[in-house]
């Protein structure tokens, strides 16, 4: 692929990168050698680090300079590029007061169909919390989260029901073809969220990360950066909630199970305290839908024992359909 094997030339990307520096730095340069890691890679997608080191122009001083380059498919990467450049404008940027933040979006390379953002500090909330969590991590999560909700933007693209389906991984079909013996409570978990879905589409959309989970934060001290904006659209708060609740339960699991539910209580607390307490009912119509996914990747991966982890949260995703069909009956009587 051409534009990967651009990205991974140094001499084509120093001449690339160094205008990058002389725009957000002005007078430093570029010292020594560029270093170049793959991060990640998927089919036409790819991840990339860019380190170096920068001095000014009287050589007094060196400083670390850090970039992340993400190639998209086709123009996605210009459309994220927007978004989070409207992000960082709208009170994302590196000096936020409240230290919540976005990598800052440098550029983006058509040529490449590559964005350029820094690479940011801190480590993966989900790490931190798996090794040592805290009732202040799981808070700064929560502000994270209710401030890009919140965020005054209108991203273009729009969640829809269809959208959360086409995110399984295989599809819904090749997992039940895999194990036929849970086609039917397959086919009842997609009716029933398609009808759940359908009676909430009148309520009130926010920006949506589309994908939020414990390893799209990075936390350092008291800031923490939202990253991954690839998914950013328009959709039900409850989405984002939906996915990473599920999450925060798994990075809890070490802990004594008595004192578990007083950290999901504390993030729920803490988003709150700004957010429309009516998202909270609809919460587990996403659960529901991303333990579908989960359970078509276990298939993908086909590891020992994946028949067994499917049916624990197949069960978890009828028991959250549970919880709204009651939910939805108590609104009647």
């Amino acid at each position: 692929m051409l534009p990967l094997r651009l990205a991974l030339n140094d001499q084509v990307m120093l001449g690339i990168l160094e205008p990058l520096i002389s725009t957000r730095v002005a007078d430093w340069s570029l010292v020594g050698t560029l270093n170049i890691e793959v991060l990640r890679q998927r089919k036409s997608r790819c991840v990339i680090a860019y380190r170096m080191t920068i001095h000014d122009h009287n050589q007094e001083c060196h400083l670390p300079f850090h970039v992340i380059g993400k190639i998209f498919k086709g123009k996605k990467g210009e459309e994220v590029h927007a978004n989070m450049k409207k992000l960082w404008k709208g009170g994302f940027g590196e000096c936020a007061p409240d230290g919540l933040s976005i990598p800052e979006p440098l550029a983006y390379l058509p040529g490449l169909s590559m964005l350029v953002q820094t690479e940011v500090p801190g480590r993966q909330a989900g790490l931190l919390l798996k090794t040592q969590p805290t009732m202040k991590l799981v808070r700064q999560l929560a502000r994270t989260l209710g401030k890009l909700h919140s965020a005054s933007i209108t991203p273009p693209r729009h969640w829809k029901f269809e959208d959360h389906i086409l995110r399984c991984h295989p599809a819904p079909q090749v997992l039940t073809a895999a194990y036929p013996s849970i086609q039917k409570k397959v086919d009842y978990l997609l009716d029933s969220t398609r009808c759940i879905s359908e009676s909430f589409s009148h309520v009130p959309l926010a920006p949506v990360h589309g994908d939020f989970h414990l390893g799209q934060v990075h936390l350092h001290d008291n800031r923490s950066w939202l990253l991954d904006l690839d998914g950013l659209g328009l959709g039900d708060p409850a989405l984002d909630l939906g996915n990473v609740i599920i999450s925060l339960r798994g990075k809890l699991k070490k802990l004594p199970e008595q004192e578990r539910p007083a950290y999901i209580e504390g993030f729920y607390q803490e988003y709150f305290q700004e957010m429309d307490p009516d998202i909270a009912q609809r919460i587990p119509l996403y659960e529901a839908l991303s333990y579908l996914r989960r359970c078509c990747k276990k298939q993908r991966t086909s590891k020992v024992g994946w028949k067994d982890r499917v049916n624990e949260m197949m069960k978890n995703a009828l028991a959250c359909i549970d919880r709204l069909e009651n939910n939805r009956l108590g609104e009647t009587l």
